[in-house]
């Protein structure tokens, strides 16, 4: 195995770690109206969890380094990526549903969503008894082998589709709310938001996919793939003074202090 090839994926899923959390930082310190500061934060919050599965991908690709990678030290961070994954689901799709219905109270029916979310995907995880760390010449990421990979094929079923489903359905109605606005800022982050969220679930979950080969040419394009999105995502709220010029967006701090300025 070639300690580069581990360096350059891990850098990607780091690098985007650092934009997304940046980001979500940022968002968070904003100055919301009393009562928008809740799903404000919610937002911030989303992108703050984002940043925080880079992370733990990062960590996962770079225990390929080591002589011996620990599975168990592996399985923690799969195990931390679960529950922060849930975290991120719900703050985003809080967020989304507001703007389109106004009301705060849907936030407890999500949160319960989130955690059925989380709890299905760690006992996911428990059944289907993880083995061993498995590394090769070649290989860009390690790869988790596990000792019965067709337990519980309905359960597998329903954890692919809480993972894929929300993100996507979340991007979908994160889009449409593009045709109800009418400044040109609003519009911009509507629509790079919404292609940031289906790139970088699409590319995470090939990437991670214990059946898509550790040797993959697929796995370094997705972690720029990844990388590209982070930074699309961070330069539509914090765009340089010719961005702001060539495509008429304001920066993040230039706008009121409102969720709905996106």
């Amino acid at each position: 195995m070639s300690n580069g090839q581990i360096l350059f994926t891990a850098a990607g899923s780091l690098g985007a770690a650092i934009l997304f959390a940046v980001l979500g930082f940022s968002l968070w310190a904003r100055d919301y109206p009393r009562d928008l500061q809740g799903v404000g934060r919610a937002y911030a919050l989303w992108w703050l969890m984002v940043g925080a599965m880079g992370f733990t991908d990062g960590l996962r690709i770079l225990q390929g380094l080591a002589a011996e990678p620990s599975a168990a030290t592996y399985l923690l961070l799969v195990r931390l990526k679960i529950v922060v994954t849930a975290v991120a689901v719900w703050g985003l799709a809080y967020y989304v549903v507001y703007l389109w219905t106004g009301r705060p109270r849907v936030k407890w029916p999500l949160a319960a969503f989130a955690a059925a979310h989380a709890v299905v995907f760690l006992v996911l995880v428990e059944r289907r008894l993880p083995a061993r760390i498995d590394m090769q010449d070649g290989y860009w990421v390690p790869r988790l082998v596990l000792q019965s990979p067709a337990t519980l094929p309905v359960l597998g079923a329903l954890g692919a589709l809480l993972f894929f489903l929300p993100p996507l359905i979340l991007a979908g109605a994160y889009l449409l709310l593009w045709r109800r606005l009418h400044d040109r800022t609003q519009r911009s982050r509507v629509l790079a938001v919404s292609i940031t969220l289906i790139v970088f679930f699409l590319a995470a979950s090939v990437q991670f996919d214990v059946r898509t080969p550790g040797d993959s040419p697929l796995i370094p394009a997705l972690a720029v793939v990844n990388l590209a999105a982070a930074l699309a995502a961070f330069l539509i709220y914090h765009p340089p003074a010719w961005l702001q010029r060539r495509m008429a967006i304001q920066d993040l701090e230039r706008g009121p202090g409102r969720p709905t300025r996106l």
